[in-house]
């Protein structure tokens, strides 16, 4: 059952990678025909990173979801907080 999930999930980034293709073209003939860049224009690129990151996102197995990380409590150097700034070789930040 685990293949057919992933077979499953590869048809569906595929997909999702087709509907991405379909929009860069749609909005480059839309911008050949009018000439300019409409809102329709605009909504279409707009679409494209969605439809790129549903796909990535549907490429992922469910087993690397599961991965943990330890965080060391441990600070290796000791602040002198009572130390000048320009001293340490630290900038006066200009606005």
């Amino acid at each position: 059952m685990s293949e057919e999930r992933v077979k499953i999930s590869h048809n569906r980034t595929r997909i999702a990678m087709f509907v991405s293709l379909i929009l860069v073209v749609l909005s480059i003939n839309s911008i050949i025909n009018d000439g300019s860049l409409s809102g329709e224009v605009w909504a279409l690129i707009l679409l494209i990173p969605l439809t790129i990151g549903i796909g990535l996102s549907l490429d992922r197995s469910k087993g690397e979801t599961d991965i943990t990380f330890e965080l060391d409590e441990q600070i290796d150097e000791e602040v002198d907080y009572d130390s000048e700034p320009l001293e340490e070789g630290f900038d006066i930040p200009i606005l």
